[in-house]
């Protein structure tokens, strides 16, 4: 029994190695034994044995590794290739709207991803602007061409003479045919004389042949002007008395 069980110089198997060892020696070789299995620093999930734990580190791909490109981002090195393909401030893109860094080649231009929203938003010649008239997007390169002549809000004279009003282009039209005071109407009475709006109460009142007035012989009809003389000379009540005080 001492032998079998109560010897410190018995031999006992190392439980990583195998190899017999003496009672009082196993724990302190088990300890340093090179087939020893340790976890993994990286929290991989795998134990290693101590003699190969080196190479495992530099291969495992839960090891951290700083970005090659300098970025100074830090990752596992399973989470490298996603880094460099679509997360590196460092990595080249190609520009979104297209714009070419040589018009020769018309190679498309390509910046570090850090660089390309300041591209973008003032380099690019292809770069489009919000029109803050009508809200349309236009390219940068066409905004002058569109302020001018093109944007449908931009502030225009109305083409009325006399008046010169300055309002938008989308309203124009409408300002011109059907609100301004300087614009050309049929004469409401009939006389089918043109006339400027603004001027359309004296007409009606004072110029329009087809006016109403009363007889200016005092008989008390009332009539159209163009009426008048021939009411005077034909049918009037007072053409005699008219005609005697004439004399």
């Amino acid at each position: 029994d001492h032998l079998a069980k109560l010897c410190s110089c018995r031999p006992l198997p190392c439980k990583w190695c195998g190899v017999s060892i003496k009672e009082k020696e196993k724990k302190f070789h088990e300890k340093g034994c090179a087939r020893h299995q340790i976890q993994c620093p990286f929290a991989c999930g795998e134990f290693p044995a101590s003699e190969d734990l080196a190479a495992h580190k530099a291969a495992c791909l839960h090891r951290f590794v700083e970005c090659p490109s300098k970025c100074d981002t830090t990752m596992k090195y399973r989470e490298l290739e996603h880094h460099l393909a679509h997360e590196c401030s460092e990595r080249l893109v190609l520009c979104e709207f297209g714009c070419f860094s040589d018009a020769v080649s018309r190679a498309v231009t390509r910046l570090p991803a850090k660089l390309m929203p300041l591209h973008l938003q003032y380099e690019c010649p292809l770069r489009k602007k919000v029109c803050n008239l009508c809200g349309e997007k236009v390219l940068d390169q066409d905004v002058s061409r569109h302020n001018e002549s093109l944007c449908p809000e931009r502030p225009v004279q109305c083409r009325n003479n006399r008046c010169g009003k300055e309002l938008p282009l989308s309203r124009r039209l409408d300002h011109e045919e059907s609100r301004c005071r300087f614009r050309t109407i049929i004469c409401y009475q009939g006389c089918n004389l043109e006339v400027v709006a603004i001027d359309m109460n004296c007409h009606m009142n004072n110029l329009c042949s087809m006016r109403y007035l009363n007889c200016t012989l005092g008989c008390g009809e009332r009539m159209r002007w163009k009426d008048m003389r021939e009411h005077q000379d034909t049918s009037c009540a007072r053409r005699d008395a008219h005609n005697k005080k004439g004399r």
